[in-house]
């Protein structure tokens, strides 16, 4: 098996990339169909057809497959962490899992919830530093397919946190002056 694999690299990792691809926009697509929850914010912005154009990724096989071999384990590692939350946002509906999002961030620190979006990456990254050193230079490419997942997912988890903060905080914002308005306009009134 292990010599046909490799007799036919290129033709494996084009069906790994692809599965990998279809996994990503399925896993999201059930957890999150308007996209509310993505946390890419490039798919965010592009939306579907987007997504279904990174389809093509799998045809990098073709040119290097040691760049395929990192972006396979890249979109793998997404699907992983996709599919992790996957039924929570489906069994709560996007909005109503986007609302308790929103609460946590009013309760949590930003110190505290930022160190928790890349304390996962920061593992991720060690588990790709250790097969770096370990590995030979084939190996390398899919040791740096963890290295690239853990800023990817660092990275992406932070910016979605802080949109919501931002969001939760204009909230904030608005319930403190519609309630300053209340109360002025209740001062106004008794004089």
């Amino acid at each position: 098996m292990a010599d046909f694999v490799s007799n036919h690299l290129d033709h494996f990792l084009f069906v790994v990339l692809l599965i990998s691809r279809i996994g990503d926009i399925l896993t999201t697509y059930i957890a999150t169909p308007t996209l509310k929850l993505e946390a890419n914010p490039i798919v965010r912005k592009l939306r579907w057809p987007f997504a279904l154009l990174t389809l093509l990724i799998a045809f990098v096989a073709y040119a290097s497959t040691n760049v395929a071999a990192t972006l396979a384990i890249v979109s793998l590692l997404v699907c992983a962490s996709n599919a992790s939350w996957m039924w929570i946002m489906r069994v709560m509906g996007e909005q109503e899992f986007y609302q308790l999002y929103l609460t946590l961030c009013r309760r949590a620190s930003v110190t505290f919830s930022l160190l928790c979006c890349w304390l996962p990456s920061f593992f991720f990254f060690l588990v790709g530093v250790i097969l770096f050193v370990l590995t030979d230079r084939t190996g390398r490419f899919a040791a740096s397919g963890f290295i690239m997942f853990a800023f990817i997912k660092g990275y992406s988890e932070t910016l979605f946190y802080l949109r919501v903060r931002r969001e939760t905080f204009q909230k904030e914002l608005q319930e403190k002056k519609a309630f300053l308005d209340q109360e002025r306009k209740a001062f106004l009134d008794n004089l």
